[in-house]
């Protein structure tokens, strides 16, 4: 046979086939598709938001603790990242990782940050006002 006439039959099964399995499934009852939305994460207050779930700090108890600011230099980093707000030094490093402003918040570490917390405004509040309560991270207060 004539090699235009094989490649000919060849396209004609082709087509023939796809056109029936697009008949067969056109002859089928269309499904009821559920158009519900579905809410797949469930919903969690953020951990940062809640001190149940938050360890003890050790360090917290003892008020009358001075940090010397040499110390606080020394954590400097998002994974240990220790700063000073009105004079008390913070551990904020879990806080980081939890906080939405977490960014913001690592900015200070190593240092003295209160003008910095005082001032940055995110939307209407400042990020002082946005950290809220913080006791759980206390340390001790900032020595010279």
């Amino acid at each position: 046979m004539n090699n235009k006439v094989i490649f000919s039959l060849i396209g004609f099964i082709i087509v023939a086939s796809i056109a029936i399995i697009f008949w067969q499934n056109s002859q089928k009852e269309p499904q009821h598709i559920d158009q519900t939305p579905i809410n797949l994460l469930p919903e969690v207050t953020p951990s940062y938001a809640s001190e149940s779930n938050q360890e003890p700090n050790p360090i917290a108890t003892d008020s009358t603790k001075s940090i010397p600011a040499l110390e606080v230099e020394q954590h400097s980093t998002r994974i240990d990242c220790w700063l000073i707000i009105s004079g008390k030094v913070y551990d904020l490093t879990k806080l980081i990782t939890k906080h939405p402003q977490g960014d913001l918040i690592a900015q200070g570490c190593s240092a003295d940050a209160t003008k910095k917390f005082k001032i940055t405004q995110v939307g209407s509040q400042t990020l002082l006002e946005i950290l809220g309560d913080i006791s759980e991270y206390y340390l001790g207060e900032a020595g010279r």
